[in-house]
């Protein structure tokens, strides 16, 4: 595991491991007019440290513990292992774990060198990768890195209205279990979506060459009940699904879990998805990313959503959205169908998209809105189904986005469900597939 620990949360910094977060008391060997030094300097904004000395700590962070003839009266928490205890302990200091989700992709030789000769950027092995990198590096199709944001839905509620019992034990007991959630589980999660991202964009994109990019994402915060991670755009959303679905699983089963949730989770989690040229400032990203979250994927009625390229659906329209990106890329980027789609047909499709948001807004109704854009779909998928010689593709073609009926006809076309989100699916293909800026 990669151990990371921010001490800020917008500037780049360079990797370092420490092992131990050492917390020492110094209440009572501390006098007033030190405490009022600590608690203010006169110019400027204090230091971490010296608010925490003001409250009565020194906290510090070490790769090896102190010595036992210490007299100070000491907590030593290892991060992030749960095998603390040393092989010599002393009675007067406190050991324990200290949770951190602190996953950051990193410099390696390789990507350095890539750096400077196409680029002419300089950077340092072991220097955390900054979003210049994951924007031309790392990301796959469209230049762009991104920002996500999550948050839990209704947590206020559940604390004043949903516990059976409103008492200090209850709350305490509520918090801790999402804290272990997000400090704790959040780590495995990147990781493993780092890695199975990486192969899964070379089967849709038919190319070894994505193989060899870092997708591991950058976890800026995490902890309570919301999380701020930085990566290559492309990984993003399907790093938020991964983390939905565990979350469901967590606090429906007690523990994580492949099995399928049948039940109402009793908690749910929204969030919000943002993506930027490489010198677009992540200050004014993280803004926008929750901005997305909050007027986005939070403006549903039900929350419980994501907010992805400028649109907010429901986690399980999101399903069939990203099933729909997939096909589409692979259609334009395989031969896995026989044969190739132009990119005409993202044109096409973006073209019927369009023309359903128009026939949308002069309705009321809030279910599928009928119009024009039946016949021209029908119309235009048989016409390109004649330019095509693979059956296989033509089948593919006449159900795209998990149609149950042959899309060239109006009936077929009448009872689309993608047709209200076809935007989403169209843009993320289109993104993927294309390079630059």
């Amino acid at each position: 595991m990669e151990e990371i620990y921010h001490i800020s949360r917008f500037f780049t910094i360079y990797l370092h491991e420490p092992k131990f977060f050492i917390t020492e008391s110094i209440s009572e060997s501390i006098s007033n007019t030190e405490v009022v030094k600590y608690r203010g300097k006169p110019f400027g904004k204090p230091s971490w440290d010296d608010i925490l000395k003001s409250l009565g700590y020194k906290c510090s962070f070490s790769d090896e513990l102190p010595e036992q003839n210490s007299q100070k009266r000491l907590s030593i928490s290892k991060i992030n292992d749960f095998n603390f205890l040393p092989s010599e302990v002393s009675d007067d200091w406190e050991y324990g774990c200290k949770l951190i989700g602190n996953t950051a992709p990193i410099m390696d030789e390789k990507s350095v060198k890539a750096m400077l000769e196409e680029y002419k950027q300089k950077h340092y092995k072991e220097e955390i990768r900054n979003t210049g990198v994951m924007a031309d590096l790392d990301a796959t199709g469209i230049n762009k890195y991104g920002v996500l944001r999550m948050d839990v839905d209704w947590l206020g509620s559940v604390f004043s209205e949903r516990l059976t019992e409103k008492d200090m034990l209850h709350t305490s007991a509520l918090s801790a279990s999402l804290s272990l959630f997000f400090t704790g589980w959040l780590n495995c999660i990147c990781e493993s979506i780092g890695h199975k991202w990486s192969e899964k964009v070379a089967d849709l994109t038919d190319s070894e060459e994505e193989l060899s990019k870092s997708k591991l994402p950058y976890i800026i915060y995490s902890g309570g009940d919301d999380l701020f991670i930085v990566g290559c755009w492309d990984v993003l959303p399907i790093l938020a699904e991964q983390i939905r679905n565990d979350f469901i699983s967590y606090v429906s089963l007690g523990c994580v879990s492949n099995e399928i949730v049948k039940i109402k989770p009793c908690m749910t989690i929204s969030a919000g998805i943002s993506i930027f040229d490489n010198k677009f400032p992540i200050y004014q990203a993280a803004e926008l990313a929750k901005d997305a979250l909050d007027n986005g994927a939070k403006g549903l009625d039900n929350k419980d959503a994501i907010d992805f390229l400028g649109i907010s659906v429901s986690w399980e329209d999101f399903k069939s959205i990203k099933a729909m990106a997939f096909e589409l890329s692979e259609m334009l980027k395989t031969e896995k169908y026989g044969n190739k789609v132009n990119r005409s047909f993202l044109t096409l499709l973006k073209h019927i998209a369009d023309a359903y948001s128009e026939d949308a807004k002069k309705s009321s109704q809030d279910d599928l809105v009928y119009g024009k854009w039946m016949w021209r779909l029908a119309y235009s998928l048989c016409r390109m189904k004649e330019r095509i010689k693979s059956t296989k593709l033509k089948e593919k073609i006449m159900k795209i986005g998990g149609s149950d009926q042959d899309l060239g006809t109006v009936n077929g076309a009448a009872i689309w469900k993608m047709i209200k989100y076809l935007n989403l699916p169209v843009r993320w293909a289109e993104y993927l597939t294309r390079g630059g800026k």
